[in-house]
């Protein structure tokens, strides 16, 4: 009998694609719940990312570092990052981040701050 063979083999290709597809096949393990939880971290940053609200900040180019930092931290309550405006950063592209590029010999504002 060649049925059983071929059911075993079934059977043991079913728990493998299981074990490694398992949120495609609807089965939760804490992979899947982990996988799961940044999707739902996905959408709010989505959701977050479309609500109206002050995107750029124009007005504190010339204005001291920590005095923009402070009025930008206030209207929008996102993490403020003060860097020289020549460094090198992360492209990733982020709704709760707003930095601050500033000119390292006058300590200025040196671009406009946007969320990003």
């Amino acid at each position: 009998m060649k049925i059983a063979p071929i059911l075993i083999s079934s059977f043991l290709l079913f728990q493998l694609a299981e074990s490694k597809f398992g949120k495609h096949l609807g089965v939760s393990d804490s992979s899947t719940s982990t996988n799961n939880q940044k999707e739902e971290r996905t959408k709010q940053r989505i959701i977050m990312s479309n609500e109206p609200g002050k995107m750029e900040w124009p007005e504190v180019v010339g204005m001291a570092a920590e005095d923009a930092k402070t009025l930008i931290e206030g209207e929008c309550g996102c993490s403020v990052q003060v860097i020289p405006k020549d460094a090198m950063v992360t492209m990733d592209y982020r709704t709760d981040r707003v930095r601050i590029r500033v000119d390292e010999a006058t300590g200025k504002v040196a671009f406009s701050p946007r969320i990003g």
